[in-house]
């Protein structure tokens, strides 16, 4: 008998949405990320814009919030990175709000 979640794979790969889904749960899992190192506060300063093509591209209130993600940048892409058992994230990229 076949798990429930290799079948639901399955079918969204038939689909064809694989990386729109494997976007929208690499974006879910940064956000947990995010939240258990710097808390709830962050995540009103932070908006998740997009995950394209390895890259995790953020618009941030300031700069001091950027500078600390910056900071914890290897840290957090291991943490989302071992979620998934593979390197999906490369890097994390800001973008001007």
């Amino acid at each position: 008998m076949r798990k429930i979640s290799s079948l639901i794979w399955r079918s969204i790969v038939r689909a064809g949405l694989e990386k729109e889904v494997a976007a929208a749960l690499v974006i879910e899992e940064f956000k947990k990320v995010l939240l258990k190192k710097f808390g709830q506060k962050i995540l009103k300063r932070v908006k998740i814009l997009h995950f394209k093509n390895g890259i995790l591209s953020l618009s941030v209130l300031s700069s001091v919030i950027a500078q600390e993600i910056k900071l914890n940048e290897k840290n957090l892409l291991k943490k989302i990175n071992e979620k998934f058992g593979k390197k999906l994230v490369e890097r994390i990229r800001f973008q001007s709000s």
